[in-house]
């Protein structure tokens, strides 16, 4: 009875083994799935301004969802992405979450081939807490790119099945903020651009910005590509280029200066004689200069938008460039833009003599 007891233990063991692994690959291919949507999404380039148009729905709903992502800062230290993970695993973890993550991030080898940290976590070793640092930077994908840059590329997996921002916001305050909190960036330019745009009904600039959000941590040239079609979409908008038709193919430095006259913000334009309107002139001029750079980066092969073999790699400080800039552009166009809608309707008012 001892023997036949033993043995059903073990088959039970071996059951929620095999259980665990069917799961672990149940939730690999869902991440997957989720990844490759994002992508296709990304590639789908919707230009059309219609917010009853097929599909806007989904697209609204997908980029809600990036909004409400926290992502994690640029500029945060490799080491201490690898405290983070660290510890949220050295709280967490039992041999089944080990082998689940490993089986995630295709290092279930690395997990079971480690000499001791499966066998320290059974027994409550003390060298435990060494040998997970043993495995967490090739959990991450650590690699290095050209220019000594560290990048992980198994990152955002990790982050959704630790629950890291979460985890860290309640057990270790201060390294959440290192890695999640106080950086005035890209987010914060699509904040204020998506409140600006909202107001007007631009719905579109929301999936750009989503795009932006997702691309600068694990996909720049998808950001530096999202950032250019977001300065298309905010000058057909005020424009009113809707659609795919022969008028809206126009390159963006023409799309810049038919938006600046069409505005007002030209020599001749009816704000042309406001205050501070000849430096703002000056400045629109670098901020044009600045956009067409954008739309040279993408040509160039640099972001997504064109099929690229062998793609460059762009630094990601100049990719942060790119997007904060595209950013600011958009804003400030949205803003002159329901700035000439109020103007207009002040001037009508004053005309009815209301």
């Amino acid at each position: 009875m001892t023997r036949r007891n033993a043995k059903l233990r073990r088959a039970n063991r071996e059951l929620t083994e095999t259980l665990r692994v069917a799961m672990a690959q149940i939730q690999r291919l869902t991440t997957q799935n989720h990844h490759l949507r994002s992508a296709l999404e990304a590639a789908s380039q919707v230009s059309q301004l219609d917010p009853r148009s097929q599909g806007h729905e989904e697209s609204e709903s997908i980029a809600r969802s990036m909004r409400t992502m926290e992502p994690m800062r640029d500029d945060v230290s490799p080491n201490k992405v690898i405290l983070a993970v660290s510890k949220a695993i050295e709280a967490k973890f039992d041999r089944g979450d080990w082998v689940e993550l490993g089986i995630l991030t295709d290092t279930r080898d690395v997990v079971e081939g480690h000499g001791r940290l499966l066998r320290s976590l059974n027994w409550n070793d003390p060298d435990y807490h060494g040998n997970i640092f043993d495995v967490v930077p090739d959990i991450l994908g650590q690699r290095k790119k050209r220019g000594g840059e560290t990048v992980f590329e198994s990152l955002s997996v990790v982050e959704e099945f630790l629950g890291l921002p979460e985890w860290l916001r309640t057990h270790d305050p201060a390294l959440h903020a290192d890695l999640y909190g106080g950086q005035e960036t890209h987010e914060n330019a699509t904040d204020d651009l998506q409140a600006a745009a909202q107001q007007l009904g631009l719905r579109d600039v929301d999936e750009h910005a989503a795009r932006i959000r997702l691309g600068m941590r694990d996909d720049p040239p998808l950001a530096i590509g999202a950032a250019k079609e977001l300065l298309e979409t905010v000058f057909k908008a005020i424009l009113g280029l809707e659609g795919t038709g022969k008028e809206t193919k126009l390159d963006l430095p023409d799309l810049a200066k038919k938006v600046n006259i069409t505005l007002g913000l030209d020599d001749q334009g009816i704000r042309g004689d406001e205050p501070g309107a000849r430096q703002r002139r000056g400045v629109l001029k670098g901020l044009n200069s600045i956009v067409n750079g954008i739309g040279e980066i993408r040509n160039e092969g640099f972001g997504t938008g064109h099929g690229v073999y062998g793609r460059p790699e762009l630094d990601v400080a100049t990719a942060r460039l790119v997007v904060t800039a595209a950013s600011a552009a958009a804003t400030f166009y949205v803003e002159a833009y329901a700035a000439a809608d109020e103007h207009d309707l002040t001037a009508s008012t004053g005309e009815l003599g209301l």
